[in-house]
C-alpha cells in the first residue's frame, strides 16, 4: 500500500508544479517516465479525483480528458476557467463581468451553469501576440 501511496505522491507532485496547465493522462505518463503503468496512473487518478485533489474535466478540442491539481485554498467550483489551445495554460477567471454573467444566466434564464466543470476556450495574449507577429 505505501508503494501506491508514493505513486500517488509523485502524480500530485507533477501537477501541482505544472498548475498553471491541465494535463491529460498520456502528457502525466510521459513526466513519470517508466515509474508508474499507465493501470496504476488511471488508478491514482481516480482516486485523487474522489479525494479532491485534482479535478477532471472533458477537453472538447483534443477529445480528452484532462486534470488539474486543486490547491486546498482555491475554490475552483466558484468560478470560470480560461484555456488557450495554443500553448494550454489555464487561468482562473475571478471577475465581476463573468459573476454578472452568470448571475444573469441563473435569474433570466432559470439554468444554473456547473462553474467546476465549465471552461471556455481561446487564444491568450502571450499567443495572440505570437501569432500575430
Amino acid at each position: 500500500m505505501e508503494y501506491k501511496t508514493k505513486q500517488k505522491e509523485i502524480i500530485i507532485k507533477i501537477l501541482k508544479d505544472n498548475n498553471e496547465l491541465s494535463m491529460n493522462a498520456k502528457e502525466i505518463l510521459a513526466k513519470l517516465g517508466s515509474s508508474v503503468s499507465k493501470a496504476t496512473l488511471y488508478r491514482a487518478l481516480e482516486r485523487l479525483e474522489e479525494e479532491n485533489k485534482i479535478r477532471r474535466f472533458y477537453n472538447e478540442v483534443t477529445s480528452s480528458y484532462e486534470y488539474q491539481y486543486l490547491d486546498a485554498n482555491d475554490k475552483c467550483s466558484s468560478h470560470l476557467h480560461l484555456k488557450c489551445n495554443s500553448c494550454g495554460k489555464l487561468f482562473h477567471l475571478h471577475c465581476e463581468e463573468s459573476d454578472s454573467f452568470l448571475s444573469h444566466i441563473a435569474h433570466d434564464h432559470s439554468f444554473f451553469v456547473s462553474q467546476n466543470e465549465t471552461m471556455i476556450y481561446g487564444i491568450c495574449k502571450s499567443c495572440s501576440i505570437v501569432k500575430r507577429g
